[in-house]
């Protein structure tokens, strides 16, 4: 029963991590135009290849060992976190206009 429970919690957690980055990506994406408004195309483009691509090397990264519990899941969701608050902080500087 405690199993169960337990990936209930982890379960719920993920939904409301991966619910979270529609929200956040359309935001960043918006920040990333308004940087870069003379070449919007390739700013886009250059922007989904690199979320992609990230996304790819820390899947590539964690399937290369096995593991028995969820915890390399979670360190590795912490750290995508914790990634997009320096580049939230990044983004909320003021701007040199």
């Amino acid at each position: 029963m405690a199993v169960w429970m337990v990936f209930r919690a982890l379960v719920v957690g993920v939904a409301a991590f991966v619910g979270c980055v529609s929200m956040v990506s359309s935001n960043a994406m918006a920040v990333i135009l308004d940087e870069f408004p003379h070449m919007a195309g390739t700013a886009s483009s250059l922007a989904g290849t690199f979320r992609f691509g990230i996304g790819a090397i820390v899947g590539a990264l964690l399937s290369l060992a096995t593991f028995t519990s969820a915890w390399p899941m979670i360190w590795s969701i912490a750290l995508c976190a914790a990634c997009s608050i320096l580049f939230y902080l990044y983004a909320s500087r003021p701007k040199k206009r």
